[in-house]
Parts: structure tokens; C-alpha cells; sequence
């Protein structure tokens, strides 16, 4: 029940450990967003944490435990080439899918934060949207 414990598994596997970082400490929701947005990219499989890096235009994969992660990070994002299913583990295939989606977030950082640019833009004006439809005195 520690992400902590998968986290420092998975930097022990890591070609380049030396640049990864495992947080010990508890953070705050702002504490965090500060930390995401210092980021060079960010892998993890907590939804808001990914959306709070994605949000700082922070290049992004999720690992999806649970089906939610595949409707926000594809249908409302537009971002579902960037998860990868925790099922992978089990396959064996995950380290390979990690390799291969770094490598091209990596090699698109620009595009990704035009998309990412694109993808807050369109959040906002569609909770803008909400709120308006929720407040409209006319609706009953």
C-alpha cells in the first residue's frame, strides 16, 4: 500500500538511476504540482499526479491500474498513447514499453507540450462550460 516500495524497485532497474529520484517525504497537493514542474519527465500510475504533470507541461506516462486512467488520459486528454496498461508487468513487456514511450517523449518534447498547450485549453473551456450550464438561472 506504499507506492514508495514499487518506486525504489524500479529506480534500483534503472540504466541511469543516478538522474531518477523516489520521494520519501509526504507532500502536499501544491508541494507536489511544484515538484512535478520541475520535472524532466514523469512516469507514475497516480491519475493525479499525472494530470498535475501534465498540467505543468511535463511530459507524461501514466501506468493504468484501473480503467479511469484510459478514459481521462485518452478520451479527455488525448493522450493515450501514453499509457501503459500495469498489466505489463505481468507480461513481462513493461520495461520495453517504457524504453519505447520515454524514447519518443524524448525525441517530441515540443509536440508534446503543444499538445499539452492544446489539451489545457480545451479542459478549461469545457469547465468553464460546465460551470455555466450548472449556474444557468434559467435552467430548472
Amino acid at each position: 500500500n506504499d507506492d514508495r516500495i514499487i518506486s525504489r524497485e524500479v529506480r534500483l532497474q534503472m540504466n541511469a538511476s543516478n538522474r531518477a529520484r523516489v520521494v520519501e517525504e509526504e507532500l502536499n497537493a501544491e508541494q507536489w504540482k511544484g515538484l512535478l514542474g520541475k520535472c524532466v519527465l514523469f512516469v507514475g500510475s497516480r491519475m493525479h499526479a499525472a494530470i498535475g504533470a501534465v498540467s505543468q507541461k511535463v511530459p507524461t506516462i501514466l501506468i493504468a491500474y484501473n480503467h479511469k486512467a484510459y478514459g481521462i488520459f485518452s478520451e479527455m486528454l488525448g493522450l493515450g498513447e501514453l499509457v501503459i496498461d500495469i498489466k505489463q508487468l505481468a507480461k513481462g513487456t513493461l520495461q520495453q514499453d517504457l524504453i519505447r514511450k520515454t524514447s519518443y517523449l524524448v525525441e517530441s518534447t515540443v509536440d508534446f507540450n503543444r499538445r499539452a498547450d492544446s489539451v489545457l485549453y480545451e479542459a478549461s473551456k469545457k469547465a468553464l462550460l460546465n460551470f455555466s450550464e450548472y449556474h444557468d438561472p434559467t435552467r430548472r
